[in-house]
């Protein structure tokens, strides 16, 4: 509840209150736009896995790692949250006990840390599993979200690239 006076139009209010959500709605997009395609223009360049897993880290302030679908860390980049190597079998295995659920939850604490997944999946199988590390005490922001699954959908196209020029060169 708010006290105005009676000359101001109650119109005045709704716009301002508008125009405020809108412009931090649009920050939100140009944001993450900026990133999709920072993300996007790194791939292009063909730098490979390890570097969209090296800025994705920069990026989010956060750590992260590229693990193959049996569990072998293929990259990782680590920002703010140290992960040792007997950090990565525990990772692993959180990992495997969240995949057996109905539905991959979005977040996942372990120990002092928290814990996001994306799989990375073509024709309907598991190829590597991207994980974003962050202190427990944060939660994962809408901001990383986006950019954690964009660049999830970059690595599965990583993938099939890489599985034609194999299949290409056979």
């Amino acid at each position: 509840v708010f006290e105005v006076p009676y000359s101001v139009a109650f119109r005045t209010i709704t716009s301002y209150i508008f125009s405020s959500l809108l412009s931090a709605d649009m920050y939100r997009l140009r944001r993450s736009l900026s990133v999709q395609d920072h993300l996007l223009s790194l791939m292009l360049e063909d730098r490979g896995a390890d570097h969209l897993v090296s800025s994705l880290s920069m990026l989010l302030n956060a750590t992260t790692v590229l693990f193959d679908a049996g569990g072998r860390a293929l990259s990782q980049a680590q920002h703010r949250v140290r992960v040792r190597s007997e950090h990565l079998d525990r990772i692993w295995e959180a990992y495997v006990a969240a995949a057996q659920l109905e539905t991959l939850p979005r977040e996942q604490a372990l120990d002092d840390l928290r814990l996001a997944f994306r799989e990375v999946r073509t024709h309907g199988r598991v190829h590597q599993v991207l994980v974003l590390v962050l202190p427990l005490r944060e939660h994962l922001l809408d901001f990383a979200d986006v950019a954690l699954s964009f660049a999830q959908k970059l690595l599965a196209l990583e993938h099939l690239k890489t599985r034609a020029a194999r299949l290409l060169q056979r």
